[in-house]
């Protein structure tokens, strides 16, 4: 009877140790989730106030010639009127400007609208290479503005026309596909017809050298 009565009180003894120690066990830590960044790393085609020559991205000026149907002379660098720009192009009809204010009012009594003269800005391209931008990004932001849409060689472009006196300016935008880079041409201050910026546009996408982007000397 003693020997029963040991037993039960051993076995009551362990069940009561054994909860106990059950009950104390702490619980196994359960791995803790990584949180995702919403931070989105962009890159971009050239490091930001990095500035590229209009002789490297614009080498040939046969291609606006073609494209714009007149004669473009030079391309005038013109990077030190933009510093977030990564190059500022100006397009330069060929031959001599009127060189006195007679010539220039001969040419008024002849014409009866002069357009762009010899001498004059066509159009100024400015290129934004060190700025992140993505094609969503870039056609909601025009859309915001009330600017147009349109299209250049089949991409996208943003069409924004300026009231200028009785007419209007024009600028067209687009991203240029190999090198990512926000491109602008706009209209020089004699220019108010929106097919030359547009050929301009065009032509500026076709004469770009991805290259000198890509390697910025």
């Amino acid at each position: 009877m003693k020997t029963q009565l040991l037993a039960a009180s051993l076995m009551l003894v362990s069940t009561f140790a054994c909860k106990g120690e059950l009950e104390g066990e702490e619980p196994a830590e359960k791995p803790v989730a990584k949180k995702k960044s919403n931070v989105t790393k962009l890159t971009t085609s050239v490091p930001y106030g990095k500035h590229l020559a209009c002789e490297d991205v614009f080498p040939d000026t046969a291609i606006f010639t073609e494209a714009m149907g007149d004669e473009i002379g030079s391309i005038v660098d013109k990077g030190k009127s933009n510093s977030e720009a990564t190059f500022v192009c100006s397009l330069i009809r060929a031959g001599e400007p009127p060189e006195s204010p007679k010539e220039l009012k001969t040419l008024e009594d002849k014409y009866a609208k002069l357009g762009v003269l010899p001498g004059d800005e066509y159009c100024m391209i400015s290129g934004y290479c060190s700025l992140a931008n993505d094609e969503d990004t870039f056609k909601a932001k025009c859309e915001k503005d009330g600017n147009s849409r349109s299209s250049i060689e089949g991409s996208f472009a943003c069409l924004r026309a300026t009231e200028k006196g009785v007419e209007y300016s024009y600028t067209y935008k687009f991203i240029e596909p190999d090198t990512k880079c926000t491109v602008e041409a706009m209209a020089g201050p004699s220019v108010n017809d929106e097919a030359m910026v547009k050929n301009c546009a065009i032509a500026a996408r076709k004469a770009m050298v991805p290259a000198s982007v890509a390697n910025p000397k």
